[in-house]
This record gives structure tokens, C-alpha cells and sequence, in this order.
């Protein structure tokens, strides 16, 4: 039975509050250098051509993880794996990148009388520390962190435990991801509401040095990965909206509403 009248909006935090393109950066360059140790004869560049065409072709999991594979072979990439994670996990907070674009939208939703807010967080428990530490941790009346699930392919049991939790139904849900397609087609056969915030590369204030060569070609790849990715999510039945900017998100939340509650 539900306890709240009203509607929850679930965010997920990489590309609202989380910038993680320097962290799948890292991952590629550290890819790619173990290639190299191997003898493997490829470019940076071509292997970010293979991670754009594996988007392409709507392969299910992170693209890292399929070309890691393909390219060193199962036993290296678990290794080399395990290494990357563990870097990671322990420097998470020295290079993840906070965003606040979605800070007046947050704002905004808070003081709305139909609207309450989960943030979920497939990221190491250290991300609450940066919640707090941007001062946004009041906006929120939930939050769902769960690491286990960090850099792996996206598991929709997160959200739909937390709706079962917070006694709420998925036709009362909007769900605000960055994630691909066949995440959101199974978050929409839930039957929750899905807007699509793919945030412009320039607005999210990450330029790599000059010293950091494969950052910049990440950052072109990504550019083109994004774009394909929208033009294919227009003509999707999946998606209630999609944005660039924050700014349009309530009006967006409002109307969904609006043709929920006729």
C-alpha cells in the first residue's frame, strides 16, 4: 500500500551531480597501454572507433568491458581489470568531477507540493561525502548508493527495489538517466516514466591538459557516441523527453505529470 500521494522523480547520479568521463577516460588509456605491453598494433584512436562502433551495434554492458576482452584476451583483462578498480575505487574522489547543473532544478523540485526525490548512485560510498560536501544532500528525500554495481552494466533492480521500498509504483515514477538504450528499454517495460539528460561535453567543465592527449580524444569520442545515441532515442517509444538542459526539467516533470494525473 503507498504511503505518498504524490510522485517520485529517481535521479541517477553520473552526468547529473557525477561527471565519471575522466574515470571511463582512464579506463580506456590503461586499456590500451596494457595493449601495447601485450605487442597489440593499434591505435588509441581506432580503439575508441571500436567502443563507438560496439555502441552502434547496442551491445548489452559497458563498451570497456567487451573491447577489454576482445583485445587482451579474458584472463589479461580480468587482471588488468581488478587493477583498474581497485585504482580506482581507492582515488575515486581525486578524479571524479562534480557537476552543478542540475543544482536550480534540484532547488526547484524540492518545493514542489506533488514531487519527492531519490538520488541513486551506483558509485563507492565516498560519493556521499561529496553529496554533502556540494550541499545538496537536503534536496534529496532518499538516497540509494549501491557500489557493487559501479562501472558494471546497470542493474534496473536498483531503482525497482527502491520503488518497492518506498512504496511507490513505476506509473508513479520518472526515472532522469544518461544510460543506453537497452538500459532504458528495460526500465521502461517497468512501466516508469523515463527523460533522457544527456548534458552538452562543454557544460560539464571537464578539459583535459595538454598533457592529457587521451582524455581529449575520449572527450571527441564520446561527442560523437552521444549525438548517435540521441538521434536513435527520438524515434524510441521508450523516452518521455529528451535534454541537454537542466533548465527545461521541471517544465518537462510538470507536464508528465499533468498527462499522468488526466
Amino acid at each position: 500500500m503507498r504511503t505518498w500521494k504524490g510522485y517520485w522523480v529517481f535521479i541517477e547520479a553520473e552526468n547529473t551531480i557525477l561527471n565519471e568521463d575522466p574515470i571511463i577516460a582512464y579506463i580506456y588509456e590503461k586499456m590500451w597501454r596494457k595493449a601495447s605491453e601485450l605487442g597489440k598494433t593499434i591505435t588509441f584512436p581506432r580503439l575508441l572507433a571500436m567502443r563507438e562502433a560496439l555502441i552502434r551495434e547496442k551491445r548489452i554492458g559497458p563498451p570497456y568491458s567487451i573491447l577489454g576482452t576482445r583485445l587482451l584476451g579474458k584472463d589479461n583483462w580480468t587482471s588488468t581489470w581488478r587493477e583498474i578498480y581497485k585504482d580506482l575505487k581507492k582515488n575515486y574522489r581525486k578524479k571524479i568531477k562534480t557537476l552543478d547543473l542540475m543544482i536550480p532544478f534540484l532547488k526547484e523540485l524540492k518545493g514542489s507540493y506533488k514531487v519527492r526525490c531519490c538520488l541513486i548512485a551506483r558509485q563507492p560510498r565516498s560519493v556521499t561525502d561529496l553529496v554533502y560536501k556540494m550541499r545538496i544532500k537536503s534536496q534529496f528525500d532518499d538516497l540509494k548508493v549501491n557500489d557493487k554495481v559501479w562501472l558494471y552494466a546497470p542493474d534496473p533492480d536498483v531503482i525497482n527495489n527502491m520503488m518497492h521500498k518506498l512504496k511507490t509504483l513505476p506509473e508513479q515514477s520518472i526515472l532522469i538517466t544518461s544510460r543506453g538504450s537497452e538500459y532504458i528499454r528495460e526500465m521502461y517495460e517497468t512501466g516508469i516514466k523515463i527523460i533522457l539528460y544527456k548534458p552538452r561535453i562543454e557544460a560539464k567543465h571537464w578539459f583535459p591538459k595538454s598533457d592529457n592527449p587521451y582524455g581529449k580524444a575520449y572527450l571527441d569520442s564520446l561527442q560523437r557516441s552521444d549525438l548517435l545515441e540521441i538521434e536513435e532515442e527520438k524515434r524510441s517509444k521508450h523516452i518521455s523527453a529528451i535534454l541537454s538542459d537542466s533548465r527545461r526539467m521541471m517544465f518537462v516533470i510538470s507536464k508528465i505529470i499533468g498527462d499522468l494525473d488526466d
